[in-house]
């Protein structure tokens, strides 16, 4: 990708992630009102990531439940969803716990598309058996991937490598058609039933 299509990719980014959270407002504050109901003060918690060359970040989410630590063992495959109370489980299996990572891809932790965020233990983890983990950090991690679209979480915690290998496939030929491909296939996922892979990738 060109300097002028990293640019570009930045400001879709920008816009599109902004123009989302006008357009979710209403969703965000009737979550916030639940979630502050059902388990007190603090609607959204921090985890962190490491992002583009390896620089750490807080990614937003929200809470899935209390005590806090379960929302982040939960979104790292350590805990089932089950034993979430029935609202935590009903919004992580529809996505909407990841609306405040909206607010990173702004700050610029995260974009749109790519690889799934990860922590730092999940890469120390990881390193030994995963060769080229490294090259995941070459872009910044997105809201939606490649690879989170071809595989579900629970399929992809099995098929690292098959994970990993998409992720970098996406890191060396990022480009605004291919973010526009996975983008649509996110949204399409939805209202449809997933499938493993887009048409025509290899």
């Amino acid at each position: 990708m060109v300097l002028a299509q990293w640019v570009l990719k930045r400001v879709l980014d920008i816009l599109l992630a902004s123009g989302a959270i006008v357009f979710l407002t209403p969703v965000w504050l009737l979550l916030g009102v639940l979630l502050r109901k059902q388990f007190g003060k603090g609607v959204l918690i921090k985890i962190p990531i490491l992002g583009r060359n390896g620089r750490i970040f807080n990614m937003a989410v929200f809470r899935l439940g209390k005590p806090n630590r379960i929302t982040e063992r939960v979104y790292q495959g350590e805990a089932n969803s089950t034993s979430l109370s029935i609202l935590g489980r009903r919004i992580y299996l529809s996505q909407l716990y990841r609306i405040p990572q909206l607010y990173n891809v702004v700050r610029g932790d995260m974009s749109l598309v790519g690889p799934r965020p990860e922590s730092l233990d999940w890469y120390r983890t990881n390193q030994h058996q995963l060769q080229f983990l490294h090259r995941r950090l070459m872009v910044r991690p997105g809201v939606t991937g490649l690879a989170q679209v071809r595989y579900r979480f629970q399929e992809s915690q099995k098929l690292l490598k098959e994970r990993l290998k998409v992720d970098i496939f996406y890191a060396e030929n990022i480009s605004l058609m291919l973010d526009l491909r996975v983008m649509l296939r996110s949204l399409l996922l939805i209202v449809h039933k997933p499938q493993k892979k887009i048409r025509g990738d290899k």
